[in-house]
């Protein structure tokens, strides 16, 4: 309560004289109430001299020359222990501005909100002279007025089509004879791609009631990838094992995605081998007919190349007996020769006796 009193002594002691008040004001608190706050304050003693306390006063506006001109509703505030604290009119004006200006971010920040809502761009890949569709699955339950068809480029937007009385209007050289509309025009068909057409596109879709919908493409255009050759290197076989190591491979001058491998055994599903263009493989039991198949892929296109391990590993054997064969013939083939020229001399000697 000491303190309660000091600050009110603190106002009426820093008060200036204001305008008189109109007469229809309420009076102000007696002078000899403000001038024993004062003495109070300068004994020390911070309590109130009489019992009337100013929320005894009516909620108005007081002007008076030794106290100052605040609302009396202002004066006291309770505090969560029952005591009363002085609130003073600049601390009440700052908490009203503070609410009123929270008030007003809170429904700015809600209005962005909604008015910069923009739907993720739509994903597409083409290949490089092929054709692609930029299309969006449109709920129409009101009527096309026209569809404007744009592209972005460096945060720039130009003009490219607009389909509008059942018609499109190409608006961009760039992409004369390249374009068809379809479904209202809601769908672009983009013919012989180029790699500069990976852009994003932007469909500004009109109805009859006026509301605009907006949807964006992000269109990547990929080089085809070229069909890969494996190699097959190093096969030895003996009557166990058959070890070979296989290359996968793609033309230098094309650009070649990524390389992986797959195997499967007949009847099942590919499965992931080893995302490495080379692989060596060693196998025991060669009655399992497994296929090792290479795919090249990137994101817009994908080919492939396989071999069969047991094609691989018969044809090691083959070729082993097949040189063992030769080798057996060409060690024969001398004595052979010598036993013939034997023979032969054996039998004119015997003719001539």
């Amino acid at each position: 309560m000491a303190e309660d009193s000091c600050l009110t002594g603190k106002f009426a002691e820093n008060y200036r004289p204001s305008l008189p008040q109109p007469a229809s004001t309420p009076l102000p608190p007696p002078r000899d109430e403000v001038r024993g706050w004062q003495e109070a304050r300068k004994r020390g003693n911070c309590r109130l001299p009489v019992s009337r306390k100013m929320d005894s006063y009516p909620p108005a506006t007081f002007t008076d020359p030794l106290v100052p001109a605040f609302p009396a509703a202002w004066a006291y505030e309770r505090s969560a222990a029952g005591t009363q604290k002085p609130l003073s009119p600049d601390t009440h004006n700052m908490q009203g501005k503070t609410s009123e200006g929270i008030t007003i971010l809170l429904m700015l920040l809600s209005l962005l909100l909604v008015s910069g809502r923009q739907e993720a761009p739509l994903q597409v890949t083409g290949l490089l002279n092929q054709s692609v569709s930029l299309s969006h699955h449109l709920q129409q339950t009101v009527p096309l007025k026209r569809v404007v068809w744009e592209l972005e480029h460096n945060g720039d937007a130009f003009k490219l089509a607009e389909y509008k009385d059942s018609s499109l209007i190409i608006q961009n050289s760039r992409f004369a004879n390249r374009l068809e509309a379809s479904h209202g025009g809601t769908t672009l068909r983009i013919r012989e791609l180029r790699m500069e057409d990976s852009e994003v596109y932007k469909s500004l879709i009109t109805f009859r009631n006026a509301d605009i919908k907006t949807v964006y493409f992000n269109l990547t255009v990929y080089e085809p990838v070229p069909v890969p050759n494996i190699e097959i290197e190093a096969v030895t076989d003996n009557k166990t094992w058959c070890n070979f190591t296989l290359h996968c491979s793609v033309p230098r001058n094309v650009s070649p995605g990524s390389v992986s491998w797959l195997y499967r055994y007949e009847g099942s599903e590919y499965q992931h081998y080893t995302g490495r263009s080379t692989v060596e493989i060693s196998l025991q039991n060669m009655m399992d007919n497994m296929e090792l198949l290479c795919l090249v892929q990137n994101p817009g296109d994908k080919k492939n190349q396989s071999v069969y391990v047991h094609d691989i590993c018969l044809y090691s054997m083959w070729s082993v007996f097949g040189k063992t064969c030769w080798i057996k013939l060409y060690l024969f083939l001398p004595i052979l020769a010598i036993l013939t020229i034997i023979l032969l001399l054996v039998t004119k000697k015997t003719s001539l006796q």
